[in-house]
């Protein structure tokens, strides 16, 4: 049955909410605070902005297996959306206090930020995939 994340308040885990069966269960429990939950293309990961120690990254979690990973190191990290095809995750970030977007593939290897000429970005969001 269909699953989706939910986004909670401060310190307050995701969870996952069936939108058939209407039940909640947590699936995190790592950091302070986990919130803005995407599940993968192919429900195997969670991936989330986690704060440990008053530090916003993007993480992901295997729902199989429960192993937790942070992905990002970079500052205020946000609004996290994966790629049609599971590959990577556009956010929001901050760099020279200004906030841009980033990409970071889901296994963390690739990271790059997306040029921005003036003004600042916020809430990316992929174009749907078609075939």
């Amino acid at each position: 049955y269909p699953l989706c994340a939910l986004a909670v308040s401060d310190e307050r885990p995701v969870s996952t909410q069936s939108t058939w069966a209407g039940r909640s269960n947590r699936l995190t429990f790592d950091g302070d605070m986990n919130l803005a939950g995407s599940i993968s293309p192919d429900g195997k990961e969670l991936v989330m902005v986690n704060r440990t120690n008053g530090q916003y990254h993007l993480a992901k979690k295997e729902l199989a297996t429960g192993a937790f990973q942070v992905l990002t190191r970079t500052r205020l990290d946000e609004s996290p959306s994966i790629a049609p095809n599971g590959s990577m995750i556009i956010y929001s970030t901050l760099h020279n206090n200004k906030q841009v977007l980033a990409l970071v593939s889901m296994d963390g290897r690739f990271k790059a930020r997306l040029p921005v000429l003036d003004g600042q970005v916020k809430a990316p969001a992929w174009s749907p995939y078609s075939q």
